[in-house]
């Protein structure tokens, strides 16, 4: 039940501090909290292969269809291209943040929403080339809805496999709109690429986007060509992927740095001592461990500035994009979009948490992903400086 109320990591966590660094969580199955066992499970030629648990998160049956061909997964659009192009979603969101900001009682900003419709627009420029306009319309987009009821069918499936084939028949309208979540997701996905052909055909020259990657690759001779049908589900796959992955993320380092405004006005230091220009699960248990992180449930970005800190190993243990084979793939674009985002907002803000942003509030629940418990995070910005000026 740790898995549906959304603890499992907690939990799994509390084990390691009390037992050590390996602990047997179910009868065929370890966790490791141990810096030496990394290279072994995730290096390149590993024979541990990802749990079954991921195979539910296939959207319409064809996930495999890309992972079980002899390609090599496409690479996302460079960085120097794709600077640009994130940069004028972050403007639009700043103006987002300033509208709230500057308002006559000073609206606290809920910033898990916020960065969530950010990020879904910044892999829709780069992934199909177009912006999903989230934060312009300020509105959660269906896929998004649909996405939470897809997390939470697969981790129902996971738990309870007998349920989902028991239950899918029965006419209730709301049960059934939850079953069709997964297939929502692909379809959302294959009317994504059927516009992406109208707009711009299979062969864009001028686009940089990552479709335009896929359809290309299709044409080598040394890949075997997948179906417009496997490609689909692809982008269903990297939009999730790209979206809550990086708002997540962005969400904890904000409040993170909302407690703390000694780090902001530092950031603030840095930015003008540079002349800086504005333009617009296995892990957790990794990076608790006091070994490796001193005191590693507190936010401290100084240790990894100190002398005296061993910085190689914190490096060594630094998991947060994965490793080997299981890597993430957009892990510059995702680490480009961090910085730009956190020091765009802290340039131009004071931060600070808004009445009823706890400690409580923000407890990991994980689904999957982890998400704050209240899924929210109401923060206060205060300007500093006139962006526009």
């Amino acid at each position: 039940m740790y898995d549906i109320g959304g603890r499992r990591t907690l939990f799994i966590d509390s084990l390691h501090q009390r037992f050590g660094p390996v602990v047997r969580i179910a009868p065929d199955e370890l966790s490791f909290s141990d810096p030496s066992t990394i290279k072994e499970i995730y290096g390149q030629a590993t024979p541990y292969m990802k749990s079954p648990f991921y195979e539910h998160f296939q959207m319409a049956g064809h996930a495999d269809d890309v992972a079980n061909s002899s390609r090599t997964p496409s690479p996302p659009p460079p960085i120097r291209s794709a600077e640009p192009l994130i940069a004028a979603q972050i403007r639009n969101f700043l103006a987002w943040v300033t509208d709230e900001s500057n308002s006559t009682c000073r609206r606290p900003f809920d910033v898990f929403f916020g960065f969530r419709m950010l990020t879904f627009d910044i892999v829709g420029i780069l992934f199909l080339g177009s912006s999903f306009n989230a934060v312009t319309t300020r509105i959660t987009p269906n896929f998004l809805i649909d996405l939470d009821l897809h997390f939470q069918k697969a981790a129902i499936t996971w738990n309870f496999s007998y349920l989902a084939p028991l239950t899918s028949w029965l006419p209730i309208s709301s049960w059934q709109h939850f079953h069709g979540s997964s297939r929502r997701l692909y379809d959302y996905g294959y009317s994504a690429f059927n516009d992406y052909i109208a707009r711009y055909g299979r062969y864009p020259p001028e686009n940089v986007d990552l479709l335009k990657n896929i359809l290309a690759s299709n044409e080598s001779k040394d890949m075997d060509p997948i179906s417009d049908e496997a490609i689909a589900a692809e982008i269903g796959s990297l939009l999730v992927g790209g979206t809550d992955t990086t708002s997540n993320v962005l969400t904890y380092l904000a409040y993170e740095l909302a407690q703390q405004p000694e780090w902001q006005r530092r950031l603030r230091k840095e930015f003008e001592e540079y002349e800086v220009v504005f333009d617009g699960g296995v892990a957790r248990f990794q990076h608790h461990n006091p070994d490796v992180f001193p005191s590693p449930y507190k936010y401290d970005p100084a240790r990894w500035l100190s002398a005296s800190s061993d910085v190689d190993a914190m490096r060594g243990s630094f998991f947060a994009w994965s490793r080997g084979s299981r890597a993430c793939m957009g892990v510059h674009l995702a680490t480009m979009q961090l910085k730009l985002i956190i020091s765009a907002l802290v340039w131009g803000w004071d931060i600070t948490p808004a009445e009823g942003t706890t400690e409580e509030s923000m407890a990991m629940c994980d689904h999957f992903v982890a998400i704050p418990w209240d899924k929210a995070c109401r923060l206060v910005f205060t300007p500093v400086i006139d962006l526009g000026g």
